[in-house]
Protein backbone atom coordinates (compact mmCIF):
# COMPACT_ATOMS: atom_id res chain seq x y z
CA UNK A 1 0.00 0.00 0.00
CA UNK A 2 2.93 2.50 1.08
CA UNK A 3 4.61 2.56 -2.38
CA UNK A 4 1.24 2.83 -4.08
CA UNK A 5 0.59 6.08 -2.22
CA UNK A 6 3.73 7.60 -1.88
CA UNK A 7 5.36 6.21 -5.17
CA UNK A 8 8.04 9.54 -5.27
CA UNK A 9 9.22 8.19 -1.74
CA UNK A 10 9.25 11.50 -0.41
CA UNK A 11 6.91 11.03 2.97
CA UNK A 12 8.87 8.47 4.96
CA UNK A 13 6.53 6.03 6.17
CA UNK A 14 7.00 4.04 9.63
CA UNK A 15 5.09 0.85 10.86
CA UNK A 16 5.03 -0.72 14.05
CA UNK A 17 2.47 -3.61 14.96
CA UNK A 18 1.97 -5.00 18.32
CA UNK A 19 -0.48 -7.37 20.36
CA UNK A 20 -2.31 -9.75 18.67
CA UNK A 21 -0.59 -10.53 15.15
CA UNK A 22 -2.85 -12.87 13.58
CA UNK A 23 -5.68 -11.12 10.69
CA UNK A 24 -8.18 -14.18 11.04
CA UNK A 25 -9.11 -13.03 14.54
CA UNK A 26 -9.95 -9.42 12.35
CA UNK A 27 -13.05 -9.80 10.04
CA UNK A 28 -12.52 -9.15 6.57
CA UNK A 29 -15.06 -5.98 6.62
CA UNK A 30 -12.72 -4.42 9.46
CA UNK A 31 -9.45 -5.27 7.51
CA UNK A 32 -11.06 -3.37 4.25
CA UNK A 33 -11.71 -0.28 6.67
CA UNK A 34 -8.22 -0.47 8.49
CA UNK A 35 -6.79 -0.30 4.79
CA UNK A 36 -8.96 2.26 3.45
CA UNK A 37 -8.62 4.37 6.06
CA UNK A 38 -4.52 4.15 5.99
CA UNK A 39 -5.18 4.39 2.51
CA UNK A 40 -7.16 7.90 2.85
CA UNK A 41 -5.10 9.45 5.36
CA UNK A 42 -1.59 9.01 4.14
CA UNK A 43 -2.93 10.63 0.66
CA UNK A 44 -4.32 13.74 2.96
CA UNK A 45 -0.96 13.55 4.53
CA UNK A 46 0.73 13.72 1.18
CA UNK A 47 -1.80 16.30 -0.55
CA UNK A 48 -1.67 18.63 2.27
CA UNK A 49 0.32 18.37 4.92
CA UNK A 50 4.24 19.24 3.43
CA UNK A 51 5.15 16.67 6.23
CA UNK A 52 8.27 14.18 5.32
CA UNK A 53 7.40 11.68 8.15
CA UNK A 54 4.50 9.63 8.52
CA UNK A 55 4.24 7.20 11.76
CA UNK A 56 1.36 4.25 11.28
CA UNK A 57 1.18 2.25 14.41
CA UNK A 58 -1.36 -1.03 14.93
CA UNK A 59 -2.67 -2.33 18.82
CA UNK A 60 -4.47 -5.59 18.71
CA UNK A 61 -6.44 -7.20 21.61
CA UNK A 62 -8.58 -9.75 21.77
CA UNK A 63 -11.35 -6.72 21.50
CA UNK A 64 -10.20 -3.82 19.62
CA UNK A 65 -7.74 -2.81 16.92
CA UNK A 66 -6.49 0.54 17.36
CA UNK A 67 -4.84 2.62 14.22
CA UNK A 68 -2.73 5.77 14.83
CA UNK A 69 -1.44 7.51 12.59
CA UNK A 70 1.08 10.52 13.00
CA UNK A 71 2.83 12.93 10.58
CA UNK A 72 5.19 15.92 11.01
CA UNK A 73 3.64 17.76 8.93
CA UNK A 74 2.08 21.70 8.98
CA UNK A 75 -1.13 20.99 10.82
CA UNK A 76 -4.26 22.73 11.10
CA UNK A 77 -6.82 24.76 13.22
CA UNK A 78 -9.33 22.06 13.47
CA UNK A 79 -12.07 24.55 14.85
CA UNK A 80 -11.71 26.93 11.55
CA UNK A 81 -11.02 24.50 9.10
CA UNK A 82 -14.05 22.58 7.39
CA UNK A 83 -13.37 18.85 7.81
CA UNK A 84 -12.81 17.77 3.89
CA UNK A 85 -14.03 14.68 2.19
CA UNK A 86 -10.95 12.91 3.08
CA UNK A 87 -11.77 12.98 6.60
CA UNK A 88 -15.76 12.88 6.46
CA UNK A 89 -14.76 9.45 5.06
CA UNK A 90 -12.45 8.26 7.47
CA UNK A 91 -14.83 9.23 10.38
CA UNK A 92 -17.76 7.60 8.17
CA UNK A 93 -15.47 4.64 8.15
CA UNK A 94 -14.74 4.46 11.26
CA UNK A 95 -18.68 4.55 12.60
CA UNK A 96 -19.83 2.21 10.33
CA UNK A 97 -17.08 -0.41 11.64
CA UNK A 98 -19.12 0.22 15.18
CA UNK A 99 -15.52 2.14 15.85
CA UNK A 100 -14.63 5.66 16.83
CA UNK A 101 -12.23 8.18 15.19
CA UNK A 102 -9.90 10.96 17.00
CA UNK A 103 -8.01 13.62 15.27
CA UNK A 104 -5.57 15.62 17.21
CA UNK A 105 -3.44 18.70 15.37
CA UNK A 106 -2.99 22.72 15.82
CA UNK A 107 -1.08 24.46 13.12
CA UNK A 108 3.00 23.54 13.07
CA UNK A 109 2.16 20.34 14.87
CA UNK A 110 1.19 17.94 12.54
CA UNK A 111 -1.41 15.59 12.93
CA UNK A 112 -2.43 12.80 15.06
CA UNK A 113 -5.61 10.56 13.59
CA UNK A 114 -6.53 7.28 16.07
CA UNK A 115 -9.25 4.71 14.94
CA UNK A 116 -10.60 2.35 17.72
CA UNK A 117 -12.83 -0.26 16.09
CA UNK A 118 -14.21 -3.64 17.39
CA UNK A 119 -12.69 -6.81 16.53
CA UNK A 120 -15.25 -9.52 15.40
CA UNK A 121 -14.60 -12.82 13.42
CA UNK A 122 -16.81 -13.64 10.85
Amino acid sequence: IMKEINPTGKLHISFVQEGMTDEKTIAPSIQLAVFRIIQEQLTNIIKHSGATQAALKLIQDNKTLQLEIRDNGSGFDIHNTPKGLGLHNIFTRAELCSGKAMLETKPGKGCLLKIILPVEVE
